[in-house]
């Protein structure tokens, strides 16, 4: 037993008529004993199909009372989940699958007719299925053709170092980067996450944010249930319900993206009667912003339109979720800061010479503690950890009272509100048109997501008509919803350095101030 699966367990055995999930979708709450019945179902299930740690089971389904099921009882087995986008094409699933080694596989019933082109596109053998209550179906996998990455799972003997969840980040180059969160991690980031935010049992968390997150998983779920409340899940955001929901279920605290501020100030309307209702009957302390920046403008506006405590913070997969937050106290919050660092330890260092900097000075953002990895799986970016610490990526600076400040990110990857986009994946199909001589993607400002990506290509093809047509054809036919650019430009010669790599920065610079054509 480890300290995660300790204090669940006490958590669920504790007071077990009590309400801790509630199901929007069909208005249910679940008590304690409800949710622990549901936990042996599926250990039982877990038995029958001979699943047994170590192992990882990929996950493609949406927010539900199944899915914490789910999460919580892999937990207790000892068992990694591997939660995936349930809306990825059947061929992006495939190229997931292929990645690592696969105990199971859990599909929603979305992909169930199209459950044989999967098992062909990723070379998996199942021989055994079973239908879960809620209508997915687990997979047991009985061989896999292609493994692309394999690495040791910890020790059987090494409880705390068991992976919880297996998820994945980009990194500068745009290669993924396998980030196993063992259950020392997931304890300690919610108990940083449980301190910071003053969580008690008297507590409602509203969880927005997709569970195929760390923010989802570990700052949203995991948080909210060690600090003994209760957890209302809806399918997934609704601003047309958001508000509606505070009111209904008395919700006091959520974690949001940027973007989800951002819908939420232009659908004002929709929070006139929660508004209305006398302070006493105000349920939300707090929103709290995570995933992306957040922008002065946008927390402004938030801040305006309903006067509730807008939380900024910061963190990264790599943390098991959160690095710093601002303080809720009265006046402790910094403009333009994400907070006070709430992992064990912080500096700011020299990329390079991996010196410490002195107060205010900009460097790369270190981080060391029992919340932060200390390798990815795959044997790739060991540079990213020297002497213990871990390098971000991201430049920043602390001041004097040791508030951080973020100024920009060494990496190219798109960050869409929290989702990490990798260039070179929106880049490909769009390789094999043969109008085009060259081209980029990158990432441009954006109101409501922060950051969304764009294409600029180069060539000197005449028919531009034609040639919208058939990058959005390809865009559409070949790349998920967040993936696909959401402007087209031109350019007659991409600038590139002396080694003939493409400068992102000053090609963006050129789209800032209009000297490219949008097609």
């Amino acid at each position: 037993m480890t300290k995660l699966t300790h204090e669940l367990e006490r958590v669920l055995s504790t007071d077990v008529n009590s309400s801790i999930l509630v199901d929007t979708v069909n208005d249910r709450s679940y008590s304690k004993a409800e949710i622990l019945q549901k936990i042996n179902r599926f250990q039982e299930q877990l038995q029958q199909l001979r699943l047994s740690q170590p192992g990882i089971i990929l996950t493609a389904s949406g927010n539900s009372v199944d899915f914490v099921v789910r999460f919580f009882t892999e937990i207790f087995s000892g068992l990694t989940m591997y939660a995936v986008n349930p809306n990825l094409k059947v061929e992006e699933l495939a190229d997931i699958a292929k990645q690592n080694q696969l105990s199971a596989v859990i599909l929603n019933h979305n992909y169930e007719d199209q459950f044989t082109n999967f098992a062909q596109l990723s070379g998996i053998d199942f021989d055994e299925a079973l239908e879960l209550p809620n209508g997915d179906t687990i997979h047991r996998v009985s061989d896999q053709e292609i493994i692309e990455h394999h690495f040791d799972f910890p020790d059987k003997n090494e409880p705390e170092e068991q992976y919880a969840s297996l998820l994945y980040n980009s990194g500068t180059s745009g290669r993924p980067k396998a980030v196993g969160i063992n259950h020392k991690q997931v304890f300690a980031a919610a108990k940083s996450v449980i301190e910071s935010h003053n969580l008690s049992s008297s507590d409602i968390g509203y969880q927005i944010l997709p569970l195929f997150h760390v923010n989802g998983q570990i700052i949203a779920l995991i948080s909210q249930i060690l600090a003994g409340g209760k957890l209302v899940i809806p399918e997934k955001f609704s601003a047309s319900k958001f508000w509606p929901q505070i009111e209904k279920y008395h919700i006091t605290w959520a974690s949001a993206a940027p973007a989800i501020i951002g819908i939420l100030n232009k659908t004002k309307s929709n929070a006139a009667e929660y508004l209305n209702l006398p302070k006493e009957q105000k349920s939300l302390r707090f929103l709290r912003s995570a995933s992306a920046p957040l922008s002065k403008k946008t927390a402004d506006l938030f801040q305006k339109n309903f006067g509730i405590l807008l939380v900024e913070s910061y963190g990264m997969t790599e943390a098991a979720g959160q690095i710093s937050v601002n303080p809720q106290r009265k006046n402790g919050q910094k403009l333009g800061s994400v907070g006070l660092p709430t992992v064990e330890k912080l500096t700011i260092r020299d990329s390079d010479s991996h010196q410490e900097k002195k107060v205010g000075e900009i460097g790369e953002i270190t981080l060391s503690g029992p919340s932060v990895i200390q390798k990815y799986l795959w044997s790739e970016n060991k540079k990213d950890f020297v002497d213990g610490w871990f390098y971000t990526g991201d430049l920043g600076y602390l001041d004097e009272d040791n508030y951080l400040f973020i100024v920009g990110r060494k990496k190219e990857i798109i960050n869409r509100s929290g989702d990490k986009i990798s260039p070179t994946t929106i880049e490909e199909p769009f390789r094999k048109l043969s109008e085009i001589d060259d081209l980029v993607a990158l990432a441009i400002p954006d109101e409501i997501y922060g950051e969304v990506p764009a294409l600029v290509v180069q060539t000197s093809f005449n028919d531009l008509k034609k040639l919208k047509f058939d990058l959005e054809n390809i865009s559409k036919n070949s790349l998920s919803p967040i993936e696909q650019p959401v402007k087209f430009f031109l350019s007659k010669k991409l600038i590139k350095n002396a080694m003939n790599k493409v400068q992102r920065r000053k090609i963006q610079k050129q789209i800032s101030i209009g000297r490219l054509k949008q097609l």
